[in-house]
């Protein structure tokens, strides 16, 4: 091979590599990095469908950055969008179980706190109070309130104009004929 052809080949090589070395914005990758780690603070790794979303933005960051080696910066880009968005799902997956959890522990203590003193109330009064067995009853069981219904008629339709009478056949009767 003549030095020509050598350093073509060199710059085809060079070029080549150029491409394969593509890199991800380095602002993208840490958001999406930071994303995950919320995700694990939040305790998506605990909840079974947050965590499949974590794995999801873990693997998708993986991705990029193989998509990126192999030069498709712009596929690279769109996985760490994909990743983010994954990861921010399981941030509001882990929340969300986080609050039903509090708010389900919350309800057994309140149903627990209304029947212990309801509970009270019966065995202190006497059988024969008939006044006392329907206010412990209200109190344990509160009633749910009536479905609200709408009572509201559709509009009446407007009456039509009437037309109007013309003067003269207001205020005179019709007249005989004359000399008939």
């Amino acid at each position: 091979m003549n030095t020509v052809q050598k350093s073509i080949a060199i710059g085809m090589i060079s070029v080549g590599v150029g491409c394969a070395t593509a890199t991800l914005p380095p602002d993208q990758l840490a958001s999406t990095q930071a994303s995950i780690r919320a995700a694990q603070e939040v305790g998506a790794e605990g909840v079974p469908k947050a965590d499949l979303q974590l794995r999801l933005a873990k693997e998708g960051v993986a991705q990029a950055h193989k998509l990126a080696e192999d030069g498709d910066e712009e596929l690279g880009k769109m996985q760490l969008d994909r990743a983010k968005a994954d990861a921010e799902l399981a941030v509001a997956m882990a929340r969300q179980a986080t609050a039903q959890k509090t708010l389900d522990e919350l309800t057994s203590k309140n149903s627990v706190a209304v029947a212990a003193p309801a509970a009270a109330a019966a065995t202190a009064a006497p059988a024969t109070t008939p006044a006392a067995a329907p206010t412990v009853a209200t109190a344990a069981t509160p009633k749910p309130a009536a479905p609200a219904v709408a009572t509201t008629a559709a509009p009446k339709p407007a009456a039509a104009p009437k037309p109007a009478t013309p003067p003269a056949q207001q205020t005179a009767a019709p007249a005989a004929p004359a000399g008939h």
